[in-house]
């Protein structure tokens, strides 16, 4: 009988809930998962708007959730490329790393978007990707994040373009300079209201930043999304949502409006 009973509490030690750390689910992993997406309503968003979204706020592509900030930690931050069609009708082409074309996508430009050179920085090898003098390449340059809800610590994606660039590079300008991972931060996500030449439009907002602790508390949430193949998470539904939202926000592409990415200062992200 006592060996019975050692025999069974070795097996609850040697216990395995698998990849997701959740019973039940001890065979799935990360890529069984369809990750939400989320993006910035926009005031010319017609068709989020329809469908319950609110200009300034944050909306997942799946639950339709609409929220004005969220708080997150960010696990990890990739490059992408998008390439709209004429008229903005719909992607044309498109990358989840910047380096090589979306497997979605039957014809590419090009085999290769970008080569990393020497010192680590990305060189363009399709035209599309291409300086032309003063003139922005056609593809154009996406930041996608993957992060957890600091709440539920349920994972979500979100894609960050033209002028929502430049809050993303600052916080990764902050990280990098503090030699900090993003899942050891935690933060507030919202969006700032700017108004232009050509009208109004939202882009996204860091705030209220503070360390995790304890520290690498969020590394397996990582490691298990390190790989995750972005492509799960865009649904018909989304990949329909991106040509609409490059088409209302085209205007607002390569605004130079001021907005509080242009003076992030140490003052300004306090960790």
């Amino acid at each position: 009988m006592t060996d019975l009973i050692k025999r069974e509490s070795q097996q609850m030690v040697e216990y395995d809930p698998g990849p997701l750390g959740i019973p039940g689910l001890e065979a799935m992993d990360p890529g069984d998962l369809i990750v939400p997406r989320y993006s910035i309503v926009q005031p010319t968003s017609a068709d989020k708007i329809e469908k319950g979204g609110r200009p300034g706020h944050l909306m997942s592509n799946l639950s339709g959730d609409c929220m004005q900030k969220m708080s997150i930690i960010p696990l990890l931050i990739t490059k992408g490329m998008v390439l709209f069609e004429e008229n903005m009708a719909g992607v044309a082409c498109k990358s989840n790393d910047a380096i090589l074309p979306s497997p979605a996508i039957e014809k590419p430009y090009s085999e290769q978007c970008h080569r990393r050179g020497t010192r680590g920085g990305l060189q363009p090898v399709c035209n599309m990707a291409q300086w032309d003098g003063r003139q922005k390449p056609a593809c154009a340059m996406t930041f996608n994040m993957v992060a957890l809800e600091a709440d539920t610590e349920s994972p979500f994606f979100i894609s960050f373009k033209g002028s929502s660039i430049r809050p993303v590079k600052g916080l990764i300008t902050s990280l990098a300079k503090r030699r900090t991972s993003p899942f050891n931060l935690c933060l507030t996500m919202t969006t700032e209201r700017v108004k232009g030449d050509l009208g109004t439009y939202y882009v996204v907002l860091f705030k209220d930043h503070k360390l995790v602790q304890p520290e690498d508390k969020y590394i397996d949430a990582f490691k298990q999304f390190r790989g995750y193949d972005l492509e799960k998470s865009y649904t018909a539904e989304a990949t329909e949502e991106e040509s609409q939202e490059g088409a209302t926000r085209s205007k607002n592409w390569d605004s130079e409006a001021p907005h509080p990415a242009d003076s992030v200062s140490d003052e300004d992200i306090p960790f």
